[in-house]
């Protein structure tokens, strides 16, 4: 069985531990490590993936140029508790753990 972990989640996570912009090749990147070092997950960083994440979350996720930053205001929305309740627990307890630690 395969997990899929798509954008939404990555985002989530990297935009609350930094409020950088993410760039597509980061996106990448992360793909790459997760799908390497977490046998059975697929991490989906496709456009259609993005582009759905910042459409469905317009209070967390705003397009800057060809990145992906925090939504202007969003900064109360970035806590653990929040990302944890509205994503990670949505996870299965072993991936989201390993997946948080390589993020």
């Amino acid at each position: 069985m395969c997990d899929t972990i798509k954008s939404k989640y990555i985002l989530a996570n990297v935009l609350m531990k930094s409020d950088r912009e993410i760039t597509v090749a980061m996106l990448k990147r992360l793909r790459r490590r997760i799908e390497a070092r977490i046998p059975n997950v697929f991490v989906d960083v496709s456009y259609d993936s993005v582009s759905s994440a910042v459409e469905n979350y317009p209070w967390l996720f705003a397009w800057h140029n060809d990145n992906v930053a925090r939504a202007r205001g969003a900064d109360e929305y970035y806590s653990r508790d929040y990302i944890d309740q509205r994503f990670n627990n949505r996870l299965p307890g072993s991936v989201k753990n390993r997946i948080l630690r390589l993020i």
